[in-house]
């Protein structure tokens, strides 16, 4: 983002919005970086269903727990 940006610094815009290529170029690094974020989002919680299914232990109160994990440190 900071080449993007730099870019777009150096720019002379009309009407001060960025460029077509600038905001494709954007779209796509979001895009590319979207892809591991939500891996991360996902792969705990698809490791923590398949052990507790075959442990025969309640899912809802585990997935709880795995999400309180998650989210309170965000907070």
């Amino acid at each position: 983002m900071l080449i993007v940006t730099a870019i777009r610094s150096n720019m002379n815009t009309v009407n001060n919005l960025p460029p077509n290529g600038v905001v494709i170029a954007a779209l796509i690094i979001f895009a590319v970086l979207g892809i591991p974020l939500s891996i991360t989002y996902s792969v705990p919680y698809a490791m923590v269903s398949a052990r507790i299914e075959a442990l025969g232990l309640g899912q809802g109160l585990s997935m709880g727990v795995l999400n309180l994990a998650i989210v309170i440190p965000q907070v």
